[in-house]
């Protein structure tokens, strides 16, 4: 054989090879996308919009208000309540981001490959899906403990008066 044609034969191999490298990948990915679970996907991509809208129709609106007023009370609001403020403003930056991630996560889905460049990294994928699946899961919960931090909130309010009480030893804020 000439040394053209074994470099014919060559790259005559480098299609069929390139085509079964892409059919492998694309097995792995859908194969990791089942265990994910396609319906976190979809039910992420439908809930997020949602979630956002609520998130900038009420509980933002709702912060800020509880700001402005107590930015003109003269009695702060009481330490006790501060961190329902404070988990209620970081659900509403955070959990938005972690559902993109997920779903950016999904459409970006790579095989973990192990450092010889071939094999799949079993441990790094079992992570990977199960980071995916609660990325994606994370909406899932979220208003209903910021329906429940309001109401607390609001209790709170309304039981102690706040703003027009008189600050106790123990209820001053920072």
């Amino acid at each position: 054989m000439s040394t053209l044609s074994i470099l014919d034969h060559a790259e005559a191999r480098i299609a069929p090879a390139t085509d079964q490298a892409r059919t492998t990948r694309n097995e792995i990915i859908d194969a990791m996308r089942d265990e994910i679970g396609r319906q976190h996907y979809t039910q992420a991509k439908d809930q997020l919009p949602k979630l956002e809208r609520t998130i900038s129709e009420i509980y933002r609106p709702f912060l800020e208000r509880v700001a402005t007023i107590q930015a003109q009370s003269k009695v702060p609001l009481p330490l006790a309540v501060q961190p329902w403020l404070r988990e209620m403003g970081m659900l509403c930056d955070t959990v938005p981001n972690t559902i993109c991630a997920g779903i950016e996560g999904w459409d970006r889905l790579t095989p973990p490959i192990w450092t010889d460049g071939k094999s799949v990294d079993i441990n790094m994928r079992t992570q990977l899906i199960g980071s995916l699946r609660q990325c994606l899961r994370n909406w899932d919960g979220v208003q209903g403990r910021l329906d429940d931090l309001t109401a607390q909130v609001e209790r709170y309010i309304q039981e102690s008066g706040w703003p027009a009480m008189r600050p106790t030893g123990g209820e001053q804020g920072a």
